[in-house]
């Protein structure tokens, strides 16, 4: 995997460090990380030069080293185009599976719609004098309601 190689070209790079400049401690290599321009002064500090010398030093180390961190740049890059083909073929799918269930969803409301229907049709057939009174009791009932309103 990709995290893997940075991971690995970081490394390198914090070995390449710690053979170069020994009295560096663990936490001033970590404190560096791939900023070499901070480097140049916790050289100049462990080891006492001038600060002019301790960019010297770093360049030089900083020419051998760029090849490595160039490929950990490169790696860098190609992770995160694959983090964005991943997230936006992730989100397709997402889109997809969705679109799905809603189409499901409707099949199955659209069924359950015309069961019901055939239901009410039904019963209307078997007791229309009863359906009769309630569809007129509905109505004098919403006409009230909406003339009421209008006052």
């Amino acid at each position: 995997m990709r995290t893997e190689r940075i991971q690995s070209e970081l490394a390198s790079l914090s070995d390449g460090i710690k053979k170069r400049w020994s009295k560096l401690s663990s936490s001033d290599v970590t404190r560096v990380g791939s900023d070499l321009k901070s480097l140049s002064s916790i050289v100049a500090k462990r080891y006492g030069l001038p600060m002019a010398r301790a960019r010297a030093e770093v360049a030089e180390f900083q020419t051998t080293m760029s090849t490595s961190m160039g490929d950990a740049v490169h790696a860098v890059g190609e992770a995160a185009t694959d983090l964005f083909r991943n997230g936006s073929q992730g989100a397709v799918d997402a889109a997809r599976k969705g679109g799905e269930k809603a189409a499901e969803f409707w099949d199955v409301g659209q069924a359950q719609v015309k069961k019901f229907g055939a239901g009410v049709q039904g019963w209307i057939q078997s007791r229309p004098m009863t359906a009769l009174a309630i569809a007129a009791g509905t109505g004098a009932a919403l006409s009230l309601y909406l003339f009421r309103r209008r006052s």
